[in-house]
């Protein structure tokens, strides 16, 4: 009795832990063909991207992954520029792989700053992130961000300010993945944690027979 509800447990957690993650990769030879559009659907996930405002368009590589052409750099997200990803049904939202976030010189040479950028889930407040100072040039600037298993995403924008203090510095950023897995029906749920309820119940009533 105890291995089944030390199994059935496990069946639980893994269900609301998302251990059936799908790593959305941007990098990948899928998402070459948004590169010069203005939106992009990628069915397997039922993801639609699209670059704002009006006349920009979408940037793909396979080495930093989604960025934006409307503003000076052709290949990031900065400025007026923000990366919209729109998904038919809501997700659970594990983490998102950042690339090109660099801790680099300022353009004066006389210091050093860390870039940094926003994102927003489900038209939400804009959540401030900044790169760590292993982010060198020379790396892929790449920074990882975590969330709680209770993040469910309809919607994430992504922007950065771009020039700041005069031009000393630029905070500019791609996306390269983002890791999601299905938000768990509640019929589903319900099922499982009534059953547990049930094996803890019977577990508990033989016990005592002891």
């Amino acid at each position: 009795m105890k291995k089944i509800i030390v199994l059935s447990l496990l069946l639980f957690f893994s269900l609301i832990t998302g251990s059936y993650a799908t790593v959305i990769d941007f990098r990948s030879g899928e998402f070459s063909s948004a590169n010069g559009n203005s939106s992009f659907y990628y069915s397997p996930a039922g993801l639609t991207i699209n670059a704002l405002p009006g006349t920009a368009v979408l940037y793909q590589d396979s080495t930093d992954g989604l960025g934006i052409n409307y503003s000076y750099e052709y290949d990031e997200i900065e400025e007026d520029e923000i990366l919209y990803l729109q998904f038919d049904t809501p997700y659970l939202l594990n983490e998102i792989l950042l690339t090109d976030l660099f801790y680099e010189p300022e353009n004066s040479g006389n210091g050093w700053f860390k870039e940094e950028g926003q994102y927003s889930i489900n038209g939400g407040n804009w959540i401030d992130f900044i790169a760590n100072e292993s982010q060198i040039p020379g790396t892929n600037g790449e920074l990882t961000l975590i969330f709680s298993d209770s993040t469910i995403v309809s919607n994430i924008q992504f922007q950065a300010p771009g020039w700041k203090f005069n031009g000393l510095q630029d905070h500019e950023f791609s996306v390269g993945e983002i890791d999601i897995s299905p938000v768990p029906e509640p019929a589903t749920m319900l099922l499982l944690g009534s059953g547990l309820l049930v094996l803890a119940g019977l577990g508990t009533r033989k016990f005592r027979k002891r």
